[in-house]
């Protein structure tokens, strides 16, 4: 009897998944010890977990794909903004000046013109990343907010390809925007 391969899963659920990560992590970065945060680029403030919150592009994610996963591109904003508003780019530049400076923003738009394509294994590298960023997050906040509990036992805390030739660096910018994250 023939066993079948389990298939790996398309490139596009890898992104769907890391995407669902990264927008977790950015809204609860961003929210208050209560868990409501205030959209980068509207008075608007809504709770971190629902349909009324989402994760921001400053520059757009379509564009080269160098800055689609940084934390540091990506905040809270409320879907109208996010949505009919397509980012509300001039408040958005507004709130990235005010947070991290020109210098910061230009370097930024530069790299977003970069073309990246992400390899498979490197969406799987980024999802176990994130999910554990989010677990730490989630731990560092239990009792304090509507989250569920939990268990991140059999979760590493390092992604085994820290000792990836060429991929330091991104461990490195990666463990940097993860320190910035308020907890």
């Amino acid at each position: 009897m023939k066993t079948k391969k389990k298939k790996a899963p398309k490139i596009s659920t890898l992104k769907n998944k890391l995407w669902s990560l990264t927008s977790q992590i950015v809204r609860l970065r961003d929210a208050n010890a209560d868990g409501y945060a205030k959209c980068c680029t509207c008075d608007t403030v809504k709770f971190w977990r629902g349909e009324g919150l989402q994760a921001g592009h400053f520059c757009p994610a379509a564009r080269g794909g160098a800055t689609r996963w940084l934390l540091i591109n990506i905040n809270a904003q409320c879907g109208h903004c996010n949505g009919p508003l397509s980012s509300n780019p001039l408040e958005y530049y507004a709130f990235m000046l005010e947070k991290h400076g020109q210098a910061e923003v230009d370097a930024l738009r530069r790299k977003s013109h970069d073309v990246v394509k992400v390899s498979r294994g490197e969406y799987e590298e980024m999802i176990d990343e994130r999910a554990a960023m989010l677990a730490r997050m989630i731990l560092s906040h239990e009792g304090q907010l509507d989250i569920p509990r939990m268990n991140i036992e059999n979760r590493r805390t390092e992604p085994s390809w820290v000792a990836s030739a060429g991929l330091r660096e991104k461990v490195r910018i990666q463990a940097i925007e993860c320190d910035k994250i308020k907890v």
